[in-house]
Parts: structure tokens; sequence; C-alpha cells
């Protein structure tokens, strides 16, 4: 039987920056809630996306990663989420981001048909109308001379849909973005985007316009519209396969009392031939409006909040329920420059045991939880009593290598908690110093 993998705790070097856990993983960077500390007790929860480290030394990927930073910083829109800093710190790079209290447009379809719960169509329009009121804004931006970047996303999936629990859905995630000058090209032959959502040209590596990002805006309403996925098979090929030649089904033989309107949209969106498509994604935007009234009108963003509390709430609850003993439980540090690294290159702060280990378990008195109001995360610390010299109190000594994999079998219990999931981990207890 091989020895158990011994866990490498990897440094967190981002100064002013407290990790809290993480809530994303992806095939090239992790994405972790941390609190931003600052002057005068100032706080704040903020995404922090962090390329893996068997990636920091591939100047492709780096490059990928910082590229969406600098394409990101000139997209000003409610519908986009920011980005404010980029750090890059021995091989490690921080991409520092808003944090979006919701699920992913990914997560809330599978657990609406997990659920037998269809989607409203006045939902669905309001879902869809963020969405591409966020894509003209990248397809719109220019940089700081005013010169069109012609943007276009490339990755416009439900899982780089970010749905807030105000109501407002969030496009997210430009790492395989393109822009006319950008400062790295792309790999011939290299598809860029995930199968399902590809439009023909990009698999045919025909030139690409904005209009590569309504096929995938197209596919992306279909879906929430008849509850299942489009093109999906059983391999990538045939699932390639399908995105070029499939016929595009009707939505209202999928879904009953879905209006022609609608289903006229959705087909012109997803036509194979890119002439035959919406030019721009506020042409779009504008036909769906134009279909309200067939719609049933379009659903308020008050009304997409109550609908995900409804279907996600109990998750949504565990995960700030978390949050907030971890808050507890943690001290503030000084916070230095953004960038900088901490005195101690091992800098970490995993939720403590008290936090994630001695907590109840989310279904014992959830309702009597409260809630983490900005007034309560910007309120300044406690202050703390000054140390007596006189005190024989044993000093504090630096953590030991036994504490720091402690440290991380914490953290991937941090991981399954805010996922509400259970893991096994195994953890030695810490060598005493002498």
């Amino acid at each position: 039987m091989p020895a158990p993998r011994k866990v490498k705790l990897r440094p967190w070097r981002l100064h002013g920056y407290q990790p809290i856990g993480r809530i994303a993983n992806g095939g090239m960077a992790e994405v972790w809630l941390a609190r931003h500390l600052g002057a005068g007790g100032f706080e704040r929860l903020v995404a922090v996306k962090r390329l893996h480290a068997h990636h920091s030394t591939q100047q492709d990927f780096v490059e990928m990663f910082l590229h969406e930073a600098r394409l990101a910083a000139f997209i000003h829109h409610p519908n986009v989420v920011s980005i404010h800093a980029t750090c890059a710190i021995e091989r490690d790079y921080y991409l520092v981001m808003d944090y979006v209290e919701g699920p992913t447009l990914s997560r809330l379809r599978r657990k609406a048909r997990l659920t037998g719960t269809l989607v409203s169509l006045p939902i669905v329009a309001r879902l869809m109308l963020d969405t591409l009121s966020g894509l003209h804004a990248a397809h719109d931006a220019c940089d700081h001379f005013g010169e069109p970047l012609h943007l276009i996303h490339r990755d416009c999936t439900p899982q780089n849909i970010l749905v807030g629990v105000d109501g407002s859905a969030r496009l997210t995630d430009f790492g395989v973005a393109r822009a006319k000058a950008r400062l790295e090209s792309s790999k011939d032959g290299t598809l860029k985007g995930k199968l399902s959502y590809l439009a023909p040209e990009q698999a045919t590596d025909t030139q690409l316009d904005r209009r590569v990002d309504v096929f995938s805006a197209g596919a992306v309403l279909w879906e929430l519209v008849a509850g299942q996925r489009l093109f999906q098979g059983e391999s990538e090929a045939s699932t390639l396969a399908k995105v070029l030649k499939m016929p595009i089904p009707s939505l209202r033989t999928h879904r009953s009392g879905v209006p022609e309107e609608l289903d006229t949209i959705c087909r012109r969106a997803l036509a194979r031939n890119p002439e035959n498509r919406f030019a721009s994604a506020i042409q779009m935007y504008e036909s769906i409006e134009q279909s309200s009234r067939s719609l049933g009108g379009i659903a308020t963003r008050r009304e997409v909040a109550a609908f995900i509390e409804d279907l996600v709430g109990r998750e949504l609850a565990r995960r700030r329920f978390h949050v907030q003993n971890w808050i507890r439980a943690t001290p503030t540090r000084d916070a230095g420059p953004v960038g900088h690294p901490a005195a101690d290159p091992t800098f970490s702060l995993p939720p403590p045991a008290r936090a994630m280990s001695q907590i109840p378990p989310p279904s014992s008195g959830l309702s009597q939880l409260p809630l983490a109001t900005p007034a309560a995360l910007n309120s300044p610390p406690t202050p703390r009593s000054p140390v007596d010299p006189s005190s024989t109190a044993t000093p504090a000594l630096p953590p030991s290598k036994g504490t720091l994999a402690a440290h991380a079998a914490l953290e991937r219990a941090a991981d399954a908690n805010l996922f509400g999931r259970q893991i096994k981990t195994k953890s030695r207890p810490p060598k005493q110093r002498p």
C-alpha cells in the first residue's frame, strides 16, 4: 500500500488579504474568498483568483492570466465583475476581484433541474438581458485613448455568469478573451472556450468577431428555457460534431407555453452562418425586450433574488454561516501595501479550528443566525489591551511544520464546508518545540 501523500501548504503571500476559504477551482486558477484589510479598521470581502502553482512557470498561462486583468480593467459596467488589482510575488500571481455572493448560472440551472423546477420566462428574460448588457459593454470597451479594443469574450457560458443575491447577473472570466491589440496571440489550431458553447466559426478557425458571443448567449438562452443541455455528446468529438451539424431543436417542442417570438430569437442567435445571426449583443437584447409582453413581462431584480433564495438559499446560508464564524474567531492584522509580502514568507491564515470544526451543523438553529451586514463587516476592530512588560506569560512561538500541516488539513475541511460536503482529513498533532 503506497504511503499517504504529504500535505504541502502553499504559502499565501498576498499581504493585506486574509484567505477565508476556496470557493472555486478551475483548470488554470483557483478562487478564494478573502478579507481585505486597510487602515482605520477598513474591511471588505473580495474574491482572489490565484494561478495554479504548476502553471506559474509556464509563460503562456501567466500571460493569459494577466491578460484577463488588462482587458477587464477597461470594462466598467454593473453586469461585469470588476478587477481591482493584480499582484505578482515570487511567481505567485493574484487577481483581486469583486466578491459576488450567489451561485453561477450553471449551478442555478442544475439545481432547478434536480428539483424539477423550470425557470420562469420573465426570470429567464431578466438574466439574459443582464448577460447581454455585460457582453455589449465588453464589446464596446475602449482603451485610455478612446480606441476600440474589439474585444470578444469567447467563453460566455453558464459557468462564467454569476447571479448575485441582489438579483443581478454578472459576466466574469475574460481569461480567453481576444482583443485586436492583445499583447499575446493565440496559438494556431487551439480552441478557446468550452465546446458546448463554441460558435461554429471558432472550431473552423476563421475570422472571429463579437457574433461568436451572440451564438454562446443563444445556447445559454436555449438551455435556460428548455431546462436541459443543447450540445452535449459522449466525447469532445461528438460534442463538436453536434455544434457543427446538429439541427437546432425548437424550444416549443421541449417546453409548453414558449411564445413563438422567443423561439425565433433563439434560432436567430444560434444561426450557424454569422451573417444570419444578431449583429451584436445589444441587438439581441432589444429583441428580447420587445417581446417581453409575450413572455409575461420581465422579472424585477427583487423577483430574481427571491427565486435564488428559494432555490439555493440554504446553500448560501451555510456558506455565510461559516464565513461569519471565521470572521468572529479571526483577529485582524495590520495590512501593508497591496502586493508586498508579509514579514513571514509562509504567512497563511486558514480558518481557525474553533470556527470550522467546533461549530454546530448548519441544520441546527440556522434561522437564528445573524446576517453579516456591511455595517458589521466594516466596523472598526475591538482595541486590544496593551502587553504588560512584567507579565510572565510565554511569548508565542512561530508555527512548526506540524502546525502548518494541521492548518492545511483545516483548509481542505474549509473548502468542503463552503460547498456543503464532507471529506476526511488526516493530520498529525503539532509537535511541541523545546
